[in-house]
């Protein structure tokens, strides 16, 4: 998908239910998916044993798009020519229980 000239791949999170889950711009091509276009796009999250963050990822269906509709966040910041987001910082972790 190309937006203001700028190549975008749309990705559904390949977990649970993942056709229930909003569908995610990432600034790529099908190959190199890139970096996801909002903090939402990297679902996955590992912790160290001591609770904080170790690192974030992601894992979609490249090229699909679910029964929910696009992420209006990834869409706005793809319209306006926004950058993709290299690392989320503005994600709260998951409590472990």
């Amino acid at each position: 998908m190309f937006i203001n000239g700028k190549e975008y791949v749309t990705g559904v999170f390949r977990g649970d239910n993942g056709e229930n889950m909003v569908t995610h711009l990432y600034r790529g091509n099908f190959a190199n998916p890139g970096h996801p276009m909002c903090s939402r796009g990297w679902q996955r999250v590992w912790y160290y044993k001591n609770g904080k963050v170790k690192y974030y990822e992601y894992s979609i269906f490249r090229n699909n798009t679910s029964n929910v509709g696009m992420c209006k966040i990834c869409m706005r910041r793809a319209e306006l020519g926004l950058e993709s987001i290299a690392k989320p910082v503005n994600r709260k972790p998951k409590k472990i229980l």
